[in-house]
């Protein structure tokens, strides 16, 4: 493995007194090319390059989640440079998330819109981090996926006001997308699903949780089929946070129901636009929890994903 000393920027850095080239090439990276990653939608793409940028001048925590997320961005073009730029990634997310975790323990006004955009920020990061790592995408029940928790959390903040105008876009497209996600929808397979559900499910505690995570995913398909903005992964990630109290547990413990219907939240995710923080991740998630299905509730499953191609176990 190459050294993380020999990177250029890296040993530039170590040379140019209070100058970090590397901090520099990173932020640069971000602004022209990171950026225009992470959505879809025009507007928020100048969000994430300009307003995202500008709290980050502000806040360190914020900006050191940006040059980490950069990091591994060109780590992913730039493979011979990948285990210096991992290294820095590393770094700066573990010195951001110190500090942003212990002012989540007590939030106050001033820093609400900052730890918003670290968590999503941070989502980004976990994301683009699963290709080097093999970890389960499904934890068990002592351990969380960070993607859950940040994306629960995210919904706290969006549903806390907040008066800071360099966050007002997607604050704004998020509130919009809960209120578009009230159009009623029918999509026949989650139908098929809802149906096989209810005629094997006798406990009726366990039916109410599966019914009210199959009509939060119906809201979701619709906006994603019917909305004619295109979708991004936090439009998606929206169901997560409906569902997190009652569904997750039983997720976690590897419930049948429970795993086909997420499986079919990840049809979603394989839906979005390929982008280099979200195939892999997509992919090893999907793949893994259809091999956590038995025969019976594999057989519920109506995708042409499985029916055309590729799962092999």
């Amino acid at each position: 493995l190459a050294s993380p000393s020999l990177d250029p920027m890296l040993s530039l850095s170590q040379h140019a007194g209070d100058l970090n080239f590397l901090d520099l090439e990173l932020l640069h990276h971000y602004c022209n090319f990171t950026a225009h990653t992470l959505s879809e939608n025009p507007l928020l793409r100048e969000f994430w390059r300009i307003n995202v940028v500008k709290l980050g001048l502000e806040c360190d925590y914020v900006m050191r989640s940006i040059l980490s997320l950069s990091a591994l961005h060109i780590a992913h073009l730039n493979p011979e440079r990948k285990d210096s730029l991992l290294e820095k990634s590393m770094a700066h997310h573990e010195m951001s998330s110190r500090t942003a975790v212990s002012l989540m323990q007590h939030v106050q006004d001033e820093n609400k819109a900052p730890l918003f955009i670290f968590s999503v920020l941070t989502i980004y990061i976990v994301l683009a981090n699963s290709q080097y790592l093999h970890d389960a995408p499904l934890a068990s029940a002592e351990q969380s996926p960070d993607w859950i928790v940040l994306f629960c959390g995210t919904r706290y903040l969006v549903g806390e006001p907040n008066t800071n105008p360099l966050i007002s876009p997607i604050i704004s497209r998020t509130v919009a997308h809960f209120q578009f996600r009230e159009a009623p929808c029918h999509h026949t397979h989650l139908g098929d699903l809802e149906a096989n559900i209810n005629a094997s499910e006798s406990d009726d505690g366990l039916l109410a949780i599966y019914n009210h995570a199959i009509n939060e995913l119906y809201k979701s398909y619709g906006v994603f089929y019917e909305s004619s903005e295109p979708q991004d992964i936090i439009d998606v990630f929206i169901w997560i946070a409906m569902v997190a109290e009652d569904f997750l547990p039983l997720l976690r413990e590897s419930r049948q129901k429970a795993l086909v219907i997420f499986l079919y939240f990840c049809m979603l995710l394989r839906q979005l636009r390929s982008q280099w923080w979200l195939d892999v991740w997509a992919s090893n998630l999907y793949t893994k929890t259809y091999e956590l299905l038995d025969d019976e509730h594999r057989s519920w499953i109506r995708d042409p994903a499985i029916e055309n191609t590729d799962i092999c176990l």
